[in-house]
């Protein structure tokens, strides 16, 4: 596709800043990624009905360490039985509390986890048909090697301090919102990795309705 006039709905924009070039012979393969608090999931939700597959990263993160998966069983013989919960569940907020200010021990989980997690997404978007959109929703998009097998790349932003407003509302404190920002990587570097940019400054359905625009008249069209 060539560059196109951005999009603007109310307080959210979208601009392409890197045309891709859309395949004949399978689905257009688009990531929707963003720092926490940006509204990426909400712009996910939107852009899913018109997706052939559709893959959550959050979800399958969840999915993958229930009890009895390969990958519970391995964060257990990791961490310990202290871990998990009375019932055998993962306790997110105890293992959050161990691997937050540990990098080592972080990245431990994600060597654990991310296979299982990008297994489980290949899966899901292989069912996409050829000329239909596999849509995947994944917060860890770092680098160009997470961006490599993606014909698009859209990555939602927001001011920080919207950012930070929006985790509290949800209930966390506003300095563990603020160190959680913090710890992700910057709106430079998600720039630089990205096809397209959003930024979400308005209203909820200013970015509900943006999302739909974005499908309508680049996503979709794409594909003809």
């Amino acid at each position: 596709m060539l560059l196109s006039r951005p999009l603007q709905v109310g307080g959210a924009r979208a601009q392409v800043i890197r045309p891709w070039t859309a395949p004949s012979d399978r689905p257009l393969l688009v990531a929707i990624s963003g720092g926490i608090g940006s509204g990426k999931t909400t712009f996910a939700r939107i852009l899913a009905p018109f997706a052939g597959a559709y893959a959550d990263a959050d979800e399958l993160a969840r999915e993958v360490v229930m009890p009895g998966s390969e990958g519970l069983h391995a964060l257990v013989q990791h961490f310990g039985s202290d871990i998990l919960n009375e019932d055998g569940t993962l306790n997110r907020a105890h293992l959050a509390g161990l691997i937050f200010h540990d990098p080592a021990q972080r990245a431990a989980v994600e060597q654990i986890t991310h296979p299982l997690i990008e297994q489980r997404a290949r899966a899901l978007l292989s069912e996409a048909a050829p000329g239909t959109l596999a849509l995947y929703d994944v917060p860890l998009i770092r680098n160009l090697q997470d961006a490599e097998p993606f014909d698009v790349v859209i990555m939602v932003a927001a001011p920080v301090d919207e950012r930070v407003d929006r985790l509290v509302a949800r209930g966390l404190a506003r300095e563990d919102a603020q160190r959680r920002i913090d710890a992700q990587i910057s709106d430079k570097v998600r720039r630089e990795l990205a096809s397209m940019w959003v930024e979400n400054t308005g209203t909820q359905e200013d970015l509900e309705t943006l999302a739909r625009a974005v499908a309508m008249t680049w996503l979709l069209p794409a594909r003809k």
